[in-house]
């Protein structure tokens, strides 16, 4: 699983790098399984048609074959072996996710992301009344200017 922490605020989208091309002979159901998790499926051009070979209205619509997970899927109609033709779609696959236009990939589509809230090392987390709502304050730089303070009222 891909986790990614990211400062607020942050642009987090999906990321779909890459599209493939699938032909689909119309002799069978479309039962199509990939190596990667399909966001989107669509005809590379609209209005393709396959024949049937029924007597009566042979042609008919390509279907738009519906996504689950990492595969497509779509049924023609019962008599796959007189079927004429093919059908062409464009896959759009998931790659991972794009936070403020970098795209971080995951071999398992499994995404977490998070927001950092919290202070680096060597700081301390203090309530704000401003956007996000805390403010980190460095621990040294501070210490030193306080001991400063605490030397001059010393004297």
């Amino acid at each position: 699983m891909l986790e990614v922490i990211v400062d607020a605020p942050a642009d987090v989208q999906l990321a779909y790098p890459s599209t493939e091309t699938y032909i689909h002979n119309t002799k069978a159901a479309i039962n199509k399984t990939f190596d990667r998790k399909v966001n989107e499926v669509y005809f590379t051009s609209p209005g393709q048609q396959y024949n049937n070979g029924a007597p009566t209205n042979p042609i008919r619509d390509c279907p738009l074959p519906s996504i689950n997970g990492n595969q497509i899927i779509s049924d023609f109609d019962n008599y796959y072996a007189d079927n004429e033709s093919t059908c062409s779609y464009q896959v759009t696959f998931v790659q991972g996710i794009s936070v403020n236009g970098k795209i971080y990939p995951s071999d398992d589509y499994q995404y977490t992301v998070s927001c950092d809230d919290d202070c680096p090392e060597g700081s301390h987390k203090c309530t704000h009344g401003r956007y996000p709502g805390y403010c980190c304050v460095p621990c040294q730089k501070v210490g030193s200017k306080l001991k400063n303070i605490a030397s001059k009222v010393g004297r």
